[in-house]
């Protein structure tokens, strides 16, 4: 989540304190509380994937 935010202003979007103390991931599913995270990564050297365009008409 801090590695988006972080390109997100690196793109010139102002993300104001407010807000970030908002950002949570717990309201998405395969988050919870018994340490278990069934998360899937795509790319095997460890890098992010870049953030969706969210001008683009692909979803």
């Amino acid at each position: 989540m801090d590695a988006a935010v972080k390109e997100l202003q690196a793109g010139g979007l102002i993300i104001s304190p407010e807000i970030r103390s908002r950002l949570s991931p717990l309201v998405h599913e395969h988050i919870n509380f018994h340490g278990r995270y069934p998360i899937v990564r795509s790319h095997g050297d460890g890098s992010l994937r870049a953030l969706r365009d969210p001008n683009s008409s692909e979803e």
